[in-house]
């Protein structure tokens, strides 16, 4: 009886479509002479990119939850989201850091390049 439920399903939700896609395959192939006619795995390979396609595509994102949040009580859930927080906020903080310093360094080579400058015109002047 599972054998038959099983076999069924298959027969209905990847042969069937994969044939209907072959089929459609084919007939346009037929008429462009741009493509090559395909067989029936080639028909199941388009019918599975089709499905990844639509699946990737599609406007609502698929989830998958490996692990129920139950198990957590509200005052751990708002623990671990106010962690969150702080580390986003301690992302920011190191970000603008890191600018600031990169922006500090660029300024010393400037000053660095500026009183060079200033030697090289002195030494020309006193020639």
């Amino acid at each position: 009886m599972a054998g038959g439920i099983v076999a069924c399903l298959i027969a209905g939700f990847i042969v069937f479509p994969a044939f209907v896609m072959k089929s459609i395959w084919n007939v346009i192939s037929a008429y462009s002479g741009a493509v090559p006619c395909i067989s029936m795995l080639q028909g199941v390979l388009l019918w599975g990119i089709t499905v990844v396609a639509c699946l990737t595509f599609k406007k609502k994102g698929m989830f998958v939850e490996f692990k129920s949040t139950n198990d957590l009580s509200q005052a751990e859930m708002e623990e671990v989201m106010q962690r969150i927080r702080i580390q986003r906020q301690m992302d920011i903080m190191t970000k603008a850091m890191m600018n600031a310093k990169a922006e500090m360094d660029s300024q010393s080579t400037i000053n660095t390049d500026e009183n060079k400058v200033e030697e090289i015109e002195k030494n020309n002047i006193d020639i």
